[in-house]
């Protein structure tokens, strides 16, 4: 409860309905007026106060803005060499390919953003990025969002000889060229290849000359009615196979039979 002020710890307490005497009467209203001035008093110096609390947020708002603004210019990375800069980019692309292998969900859009998304942070990453053939290393296509073929070819370009993990999504039937376009084309340099594409698509990959992949070591397939890869494909290093919407994935390292 709050403390009461002085006056009215000295005021006559009244508990019934009893007249109080003409002069008690007239020191209570005296001390009404003398209470009423107070609270007066305290308004303004509450007003006052929060003035000043509005004041001071304002000032310590236009302080965080300023740090805000000012923390960039001394960020640990803009002082990191452009090599470690890439190291740190081709780890985050390892990381988010990974997650991609390993979940029963579509294809994550990062992994089909990740390499553009550099170029939009600030202008040295912008420089960094286009220049760096192995950040162009991990691409993932959505057959839906495939459309944009000449930003696809200039992700191919600026992957230049380089190895590439490619991650190919196709949940319904867009193109009779993807196959080509996405995986055909880039044969020669695919080590990594996730395949989670309807089955007419993976029959038409199985029909592949047996040599179109000669770097590859590792094929990852998501799908239903999808067969055994043929022994043409003996020299891949490990197969992942899930079939069905079964989450378990079935190693085979060494030849194909």
């Amino acid at each position: 409860m709050p403390t009461p002020p002085l006056q009215l710890q000295s005021a006559p307490l009244i508990k019934t309905n009893e007249i109080i005497p003409e002069s008690e009467q007239s020191r209570v209203r005296r001390l009404l007026q003398d209470i009423e001035t107070d609270l007066e008093n305290i308004d303004t110096k509450i007003a006052r106060a929060q003035v000043s609390i509005r004041l001071l947020q304002d000032k310590r708002a236009g302080y965080v803005d300023g740090v805000e603004k000012l923390l960039p210019a001394v960020a640990p990375h803009k002082s990191l060499p452009p090599e470690i800069l890439v190291e740190i980019f081709l780890q985050h692309a390892a990381e988010i390919a990974e997650q991609v292998i390993y979940r029963t969900e579509p294809m994550d859009r990062r992994l089909s953003q990740f390499p553009w998304v550099l170029g939009h942070i600030c202008s040295r990453w912008r420089q960094i990025a286009p220049a760096e053939p192995r950040i162009w290393g991990t691409i993932g296509v959505n057959a839906v969002e495939y459309g944009n073929l000449p930003m696809l070819n200039e992700a191919f370009r600026r992957g230049g000889q380089s190895w590439l993990w490619l991650f190919a999504y196709e949940e319904k039937y867009v193109y009779d060229e993807f196959l080509r376009d996405v995986i055909w084309s880039q044969s020669k340099r695919i080590t990594h290849l996730s395949l989670s594409v309807l089955k007419k698509t993976f029959e038409k990959f199985l029909m592949l000359p047996s040599d179109s992949f000669p770097v590859l070591e590792d094929i990852e397939t998501t799908g239903r009615g999808y067969r055994s890869l043929p022994s043409s494909f003996q020299h891949i290093y490990s197969v992942f196979v899930a079939i069905g919407d079964s989450s378990v994935h079935r190693e085979i390292c060494g030849s194909l039979v």
